[in-house]
């Protein structure tokens, strides 16, 4: 793993470059950027004018390649805008594809699952760019990404490490190796085995002691209770991270720091009761002009969601007032909040064609479907209906 602070140390094209040939052994020769790569202009690589100015100084930069037989073809790619477009970076990729560089063999080409993109755009953001795919059009991009006060956890601990250069590789090995570093399926396993166990210590399963405690309402709740309170806790909590990375039409995260926070939890003693309950029941549930008067800071930028996922649920315990036999410690959210504050979220779902190597919306469906098989392991149906979820995600876990 590569430490965070090493990666948050890099600042512009210079530091990167030191970066790669220092901890990722990447054998550039010595110089500056412009020692070390080779010039492709637009009218080189046919790209429309409107894509040309999006170039920092209207070029492409590659660098020299490491040894004679490298499969990959290695681009940085320095944008004008705060933001890496992908329409230019299709269009670079139709002209360096192998099939599309024969008739001009003047200049190298590259088979599409070798080329690498290195982005840079706004203050000091960087995107690593692949293509997987047989032909330019309809290619599967991935990406990762990091920027200034992001968290950068899985940079560190998958995506740059597998791009680390052996010279003992061959060929085909260096092409396998340098593509698991876009493999989003390694980050979404992590993830949910670290929200798995958060689970497992609210209901006591799996030799945890239970650190959820329901009130007694007539019968004494038994484990399907705790298991399907978990799951709502856990999903409407994830929901809710997923919104605060999400700005409204003036630029504001539709839910604030000061509510969703490791610092919210720090500030707040009994965080569910005096935060997360009223956000969930009182406003995610209610219009605005439905909602009361709440100690809840900045509360009418947050959204009222009728989806569903924030109707109470008889087994919340919540009829208006907090019932404070129910009790969760707030140890457990700051080691909940501490696993999300460790992974990018990104609030744009995954296609068939974009992929960025994050958390993203569908993860909340996974979430509560592999949580689901954990309380009905034989059906998801009866649980679902209990949890008032009706996510039918893709299952990757």
């Amino acid at each position: 793993m590569i430490a965070e602070q090493e990666v948050h140390n890099i600042k512009g094209i210079d530091s990167l470059v030191s970066f790669l040939r220092e901890k990722l052994n990447w054998q550039l020769p010595e110089g500056d950027i412009s020692d070390i790569t080779f010039d492709w202009t637009g009218s080189e690589l046919n790209l429309s004018e409107n894509i040309h100015k999006k170039l920092r100084d209207g070029v492409v930069r590659q660098f020299q390649p490491f040894k004679n037989d490298q499969p990959w073809g290695i681009f940085v790619v320095d944008f004008v805008d705060p933001k890496v477009s992908v329409v230019s970076l299709r269009q670079m990729l139709r002209c360096l594809v192998s099939k599309k560089r024969g008739q001009s063999p003047d200049h190298p080409s590259w088979d599409l699952p070798n080329l690498l993109f290195i982005c840079l755009y706004g203050d000091d953001g960087f995107t690593f760019a692949h293509f997987k795919g047989e032909k330019p059009f309809g290619s599967r991009l991935s990406t990762f990404s990091w920027h200034p006060g992001e968290p950068i956890r899985t940079v560190c601990e998958f995506n740059l490490p597998a791009l680390e250069y052996d010279d003992s590789w061959t060929p085909d090995k260096w092409a396998e190796e340098w593509q698991n570093a876009f493999d989003v399926e390694k980050v979404n396993k992590l993830f949910y085995k670290e929200i798995a166990q958060l689970y497992y210590r609210l209901t006591g399963k799996s030799k945890h002691t239970r650190e959820l405690a329901l009130p007694s309402q007539g019968d004494k709740p038994n484990d399907k209770d705790y298991e399907e309170f978990a799951v709502r806790l856990i999903g409407r909590t994830i929901f809710c991270w997923f919104l605060k990375h999400k700005k409204s039409d003036k630029n504001v995260p539709l839910i604030p720091e000061e509510v969703l926070s490791l610092d919210a939890v720090k500030n707040n003693a009994d965080y569910y009761h005096s935060v997360l309950e009223p956000l969930f029941f009182e406003v995610m549930n209610k219009e605005k002009a439905a909602r009361k008067q709440l100690n809840l800071p900045k509360v009418d930028s947050i959204p009222f969601l009728n989806g569903g996922l924030f109707e109470e649920h008889p087994n919340d315990f919540y009829n208006g007032t907090p019932a404070y036999s129910l009790k969760i410690n707030n140890n457990w959210f700051l080691d909940f909040f501490t696993v999300l504050e460790q992974y990018n979220f990104t609030i744009d779902e995954n296609s068939s064609i974009n992929v960025d190597v994050s958390v993203d919306p569908e993860m909340l469906g996974r979430v509560f479907e592999n949580l689901l098989a954990e309380v009905v392991p034989e059906t998801g149906e009866t649980a679902r209906k209990a949890t008032g979820s009706y996510y039918t995600p893709r299952v990757i876990v």
